[in-house]
């Protein structure tokens, strides 16, 4: 996927991955089997995902820049590391480009 710039966050994946994910305040999500629903009601948006963005999306706290989801992510999964950073912030970036993740810069 290549690099494109989120209109909530307003850099590149690689731009964002040093930085803290954080789930929209508008947004409600409920697990269904392994798969989540995301709503944003205030946009009418309905997403769902499956059990890998279920643990990106509860992992995106605020607390966890998009680099320790993936890390999280490929030692909870089998997938490489290039392949976890990849597309966790691809799923990141998708979410981002909905209003229903923003990034904040790192308190650290």
């Amino acid at each position: 996927m290549t690099d494109r710039k989120s209109r909530s966050s307003g850099g590149t994946a690689a731009a964002t991955a040093g930085m803290p994910a954080l789930r929209s305040e508008h947004a409600v999500s409920r697990l269904f089997g392994d798969e989540a629903v995301i709503v944003e009601s205030r946009k009418g948006l309905v997403n769902v995902v499956n059990v890998v963005g279920s643990r990106i999306w509860e992992l995106a706290d605020g607390a966890h820049t998009a680099d320790d989801i993936a890390g999280i992510i490929g030692s909870e999964y089998d997938v490489t590391p290039d392949a976890a950073r990849k597309d966790t912030l691809a799923f990141l970036e998708d979410m981002a480009s909905k209003g229903l993740i923003s990034f904040r810069k790192a308190d650290r």
